[in-house]
Formats: C-alpha cells, structure tokens, sequence
C-alpha cells in the first residue's frame, strides 16, 4: 500500500510466522491484506519463516523483500553467497521472483 504521504507499508514477518501454524499465518497473511500492505519482508535467518510463507502461498499476493545473513551467516557475504542465498530464498517463499537485502559488513568487503 502506497500511503498519501508516499510511504509503503511493509509487513515485518520475523515475530508474525516464526515457527507458527501454517493456518495462522495464512490468516495473519489475509488480515494484513485487508489492512493495505502489499509487501512481507522475511529473511534466511527467520527460522523456516521463507518456507512457511511458501506454503501459505504469500506470493501470489505481496512482493516478498527478503535479507541475506550478513554477519549472521558462517562465510562471507561474496557477490556468489548473496545470488544463491537469493535463489534459495526464490524456492523457499514459491515466488517468481524476491527482492534481496544485502548489508555488506567490514569482513564483507575484503573478499
């Protein structure tokens, strides 16, 4: 949803889907279209939140913006680890295609 002011509302999923029933995020899912928001931001390391909204079928709705680990993650956030963790995340959430947050860090940028 695009606000009069210009502000696109995006719904934050790390706490909403966590680990939760699919029939509960399918719900939560329907109840935030009602409200206006057209976009779910998810990440890697959201549990298994990318598979969850897969199931629940999110893409078909909303553009999903997901999150590379970073510093989370075990290796460095190279040009490769950020493509494949953007296919991944492609597979997982059933979407054509995903909008892909990098946040480069110090040990990042040497590699």
């Amino acid at each position: 949803m695009i606000a009069d002011n210009g502000v696109k509302l995006v719904l934050g999923s790390a706490t909403a889907f966590f680990d939760g029933p699919l029939e509960k995020a399918v719900d939560f899912l329907n109840f935030a279209k009602e409200l206006g928001f057209d976009a779910v931001d998810t990440a890697k390391i959201y549990g298994n939140n990318e598979e969850l909204l897969g199931r629940a079928g999110a893409a078909s709705s909303f553009t999903i913006d997901s999150k590379t680990p970073g510093s989370f993650g075990p290796e460095p956030s190279s040009k490769d680890v950020v493509i494949r963790d953007g296919q991944e995340s492609l597979k997982k959430v059933q979407a054509e295609s995903v909008l892909i947050f990098h946040y480069p860090y110090r040990r990042d940028l040497f590699y």
